[in-house]
């Protein structure tokens, strides 16, 4: 009985049993060739060759048997697939699905140029082919070359509007070529286009365009919560969750979703650090030694990990204990003495031990390793600065924001220095460039607002004063009750400011 087979399975029972002795006449082939196109659909790819060859034996000019033979061999990962795909061409030069499955061989080779050339040939036989403009178009973004792959890709769209890959792959080409907006419009088409096969990866690939290149952690949380529904335990994705939550400052829900990817895998170090780096957030001494713990964590797995040394000496510094950050960072640079960050790190520390030339030493070491760095430049110039250098710092201050025009702190950290030389005006200019940029810096209003106040414009500097207020309303008054002479309520203020932060 063959009641339970599925209706491939019945296309495979042969009448004629197994005799190999019987000479079949040409129409045979045809047969043959079915039946091994049932094998291939049903992933017996072994069977399909023998079924193909069988078919050839009978007629050896069958185009598209040598076609799907080579297409099954090039499955089955042997060398004479191409042999076939050749030989399917030199019977019928005009079959353009060939040079198509020739293409995405040669690709998936990493022979791009051999690739582009066989969609080439197919698009001369086809003009209109989706297919071999997709080809084409993510062939060529493959190699960076995103301008004419979004061509390609936009003449895909031309042909058939509904092509949803078209769209999600001109999303990725202007993704990397730092065009967000067309960017995030092509992943709008694709989810309008309700294709459940690229849902997923739409999504996190939204999410992640919001998150780095557009700032918007918001809707980027949106994203990743939606993709959540269709794979709800991937780590790497609660994981991006858990930053979209840190960077809102929902470190409750941050610290569950870093917890979620930890259930989903123990040995995820990046769980680890997100996780810890929110308990830091937190500010009490009982968080400071939860984050303490997961860095320790993972610096037992790997000793080398250089986030969690530089972290783990980051919550060491934030409990005055400068001497077992400084050799945390120590030796994060005897295990890698090529990465800056440990150098910045350490720059910091021996500045706040008073070890001007140590700091000094340290921060030209991190430049050197990363001469661009705007974060470098910016630690250099702050050593420089307590040393009393302002033209120097004001100088890497300058680079550092020509390296990255979107660096908040080195606009902060000039604008501290023209403060000090009483510029009020430029102060001013680049204390507007900093809380434009990182709108929640409570440091830069409280010191927009003593500069407006410098330069007699009351109202504006009451508004920063009040701003800062509500982004640190004890610390932010208190610094007002000093400065106005009225010790008593200012110390009643910090202590007040301490009592939360020990929560």
């Amino acid at each position: 009985s063959i009641t339970n087979l599925t209706p491939i399975s019945c296309a495979l029972q042969k009448p004629w049993g197994g005799d190999k002795k019987l000479v079949w006449p040409k129409e045979a082939a045809q047969v043959h060739y079915l039946i091994g196109d049932c094998h291939t659909a049903l992933q017996n790819y072994g069977e399909g060759l023998e079924s193909y060859t069988a078919a050839l034996a009978i007629d050896s000019g069958f185009a598209d048997g040598f076609y799907h033979r080579g297409l099954c061999r090039i499955l089955m990962k042997q060398a004479k697939g191409v042999q076939d795909l050749n030989q399917a061409l030199a019977i019928n030069p005009a079959m353009y699905q060939v040079y198509l499955s020739r293409a995405a061989h040669y690709a998936c080779e990493g022979r791009y140029s051999k690739a582009v050339l066989n969609c080439n040939e197919a698009l001369r036989l086809q003009p209109q082919c989706v297919r071999a403009l997709l080809y084409r178009g993510s062939i060529k973004c493959r190699i960076r070359a995103y301008g004419l792959a979004v061509d390609d890709l936009t003449r895909a769209i031309a042909v058939d509007p509904t092509c949803a890959l078209a769209y999600f792959n001109r999303a990725v080409c202007h993704g990397e070529s730092r065009q967000p907006d067309l960017a995030l419009r092509d992943y709008g088409v694709v989810l309008m286009l309700n294709d459940r096969r690229l849902r997923y990866r739409t999504l996190v690939n939204r999410g992640l365009l919001y998150l780095t290149s557009c700032s918007d952690p918001e809707n980027a949380l949106g994203d990743f919560l939606l993709a959540a529904r269709d794979r709800p335990n991937d780590e790497r994705l609660l994981h991006a969750i858990g930053t979209c939550y840190h960077r809102l400052r929902r470190l409750p829900q941050a610290v569950r979703a870093f917890s979620r990817a930890l259930d989903a895998n123990s040995n995820f170090y990046d769980a680890y650090i997100g996780r810890a780096n929110c308990y830091l957030d937190f500010g009490s001494p009982r968080s400071v030694l939860f984050a303490r713990r997961d860095y320790e964590r993972v610096l037992m797995s790997d000793p080398r990990h250089l986030a969690a040394r530089v972290n783990l000496a980051f919550s060491l510094q934030m409990d005055g204990r400068m001497r077992a950050a400084w050799d945390q960072l120590s030796a994060a640079i005897r295990f890698q003495p090529d990465s800056p960050k440990p150098w910045e790190c350490r720059a910091v520390v021996s500045l706040q031990m008073s070890n001007l030339d140590g700091a000094l030493a340290d921060a030209n070491e991190a430049v050197r390793l990363r001469p661009s760095s705007a974060e470098s430049l910016a630690t250099r110039g702050v050593v420089q600065q307590c040393a009393g250098d302002r033209v120097s710092a004001m100088r890497d201050y300058q680079k550092a924001i020509l390296a990255e025009p979107s660096f908040s702190l080195a606009y902060y950290n000039a604008a501290n220095v023209y403060l000090q030389q009483r510029q009020y005006h430029q102060a001013l200019r680049y204390y507007d460039s900093c809380i434009r940029l990182n709108p929640a810096d409570e440091g830069a209003h409280n010191n927009r607002a003593l500069t407006r106040g410098l330069l007699g414009d009351v109202d504006g500097a009451l508004a920063d004063a009040s701003r800062a207020i509500e982004l640190s309303p004890h610390m932010s008054r208190a610094d007002c009750l000093g400065k106005l002479g009225k010790r008593q309520a200012a110390i009643e203020d910090y202590k007040r400011a301490v009592q939360l932060t020990d929560r």
